[in-house]
């Protein structure tokens, strides 16, 4: 957005915890998030197993939403 004098304003506001809807990682974006290969992604791909996927065209995506509550069903507590 411009302000009067042509310049363009940035505005920051506060850092939301939430994932934005409809939002999608690429392979290699989930491999950076989760500390993991491609490899590894790449192999639960093939084997359909492990997190969710979505695919377009030839192209592998990851629902960022999908991630987000994949990443709590598998946290695991330590018992008291």
């Amino acid at each position: 957005m411009k302000d009067q004098t042509g310049s363009r304003q940035t505005t920051q506001g506060p850092k939301s915890q939430t994932t934005p809807r409809g939002q999608f990682l690429n392979k290699k974006q989930l491999a950076a998030l989760l500390g993991l290969s491609i490899f590894t992604i790449d192999s639960w791909v093939s084997q359909r197993r492990e997190i969710p996927f979505v695919k377009m065209g030839k192209r592998v995506k990851f629902a960022t939403e999908d991630v987000m509550e994949w990443i709590e069903k598998n946290k695991q507590y330590p018992i008291p």
